[in-house]
């Protein structure tokens, strides 16, 4: 009876050894990526809004504001220090007032890297893009006969020792209405 309640603790010590030798990976992941906009009237800026469906008109100067909002979250055990984000947002492009449906996916017009500098266990925080370039963008599309129906977002969380690579790349999808 000792014996065996001695094998059990050496049993146990050694599992917790073990696991405590793993490191207990620190998985990062996205939760939601939201997108919002901002509009101004007058001299007055709205807050921002969440919202699931753009509405742009070419023929309307630019007086909204897009921001994204993505939610990371640390499901591991340990603190994560030093993560990097990295996000590219790209057009789905259609002709300016044309009854043509095709529309091309481009590249991407942007690529940038957002960096956290940490992430205690089981802590949710949330990064703000704010500085899209999706403004100057359509301007360009519109001076050449083009617009809008969809923006892409896609965003890697930087692989770390011990990540699952199927939860570090996500993407985001919101139409836009004209």
């Amino acid at each position: 009876m000792i014996g065996e309640k001695i094998s059990r603790n050496i049993l146990m010590s050694l599992f917790l050894l073990c696991i405590s030798f793993t490191g207990l990976s620190a998985q990062i992941t996205i939760g939601d990526i939201d997108w919002e906009v901002s509009k101004d009237i007058g001299t007055k800026r709205l807050p921002f809004v969440k919202v699931k469906e753009l509405l742009i008109k070419p023929e309307e100067k630019g007086n909204e504001k897009i921001r994204i909002l993505i939610s990371v979250r640390n499901e591991g055990y340990k603190v994560v220090e030093g993560l990097v984000l990295r996000y590219a947002l790209k057009f789905r492009i259609v002709k300016l007032n044309s009854a043509d449906d095709t529309a091309i996916w481009s590249v991407p017009f942007r690529i940038e890297e957002l960096r956290i500098s940490k992430i205690k266990p089981s802590d949710l925080q949330t990064v703000k893009i704010i500085n899209t370039g999706i403004d100057a963008e359509l301007k360009k599309l519109k001076n050449n006969g083009f617009w809008i129906d969809a923006i892409g977002m896609e965003i890697m969380i930087e692989p770390r020792k011990g990540d699952d690579l199927n939860k570090n790349v996500y993407q985001s999808l919101i139409t836009a209405k004209q």
